[in-house]
């Protein structure tokens, strides 16, 4: 290997040398200073913003209470972390967050009830960066059912907040 070294570096001696014999005293001075110019492109992207497609990604999503409770389960926080993301990349899309119990208790308690599980959804999304104009609150209590059997399981489909996409405030 450091004899194929050395007869590369010899021919590049030798070729160097035999330029210069015929080569005019001009072209021996100190060779100019060579200027590297890098190109670099840039790509922007632009993003076309559609309407329907952002209240798409802002679409409806819902939020299951245990019963008596407006605590938000783990399992539903990632729903309301897609809704934060899309509402505070989307300024003009507001929300309705829509809460709903059960029929267990008085008119009055579950109505109670729904609004807490309403202004606990309200807060979920404020302290993710939401700002509080998109956001709206009402509280249907149990007048507005899903599923109406006399069963645990539809019991605990009405035990919900909705958060849909709405006009605008004005």
């Amino acid at each position: 290997m450091k004899t194929i070294v050395t007869g590369i570096f010899a021919l590049g001696f030798i070729a160097c040398a035999s330029n210069t014999t015929n080569t005019p005293a001009k072209a021996l001075e100190k060779p100019a200073a060579v200027t590297t110019t890098r190109t670099t492109t840039t790509t922007t992207v632009v993003r076309t913003v559609n309407k329907e497609e952002d209240l798409a990604s802002c679409r409806l999503a819902r939020v299951h209470f245990a019963t008596k409770s407006a605590d938000i389960d783990s399992e539903d926080r990632g729903a309301l972390d897609r809704v934060a993301t899309c509402l505070k990349q989307n300024k003009g899309i507001n929300v309705s967050i829509e809460g709903n119990s059960d029929e267990h208790g008085t008119e009055e308690f579950n109505r109670d009830l729904a609004d807490k599980r309403a202004n606990a959804v309200e807060e979920y999304l404020e302290n993710q960066g939401v700002a509080s104009k998109q956001l709206d609150t009402v509280a249907y209590g149990q007048a507005n059912p899903m599923c109406s059997e006399p069963t645990e399981k539809c019991w605990s489909v009405n035990r919900r907040t909705s958060v849909r996409p709405r006009s605008a405030k004005r």
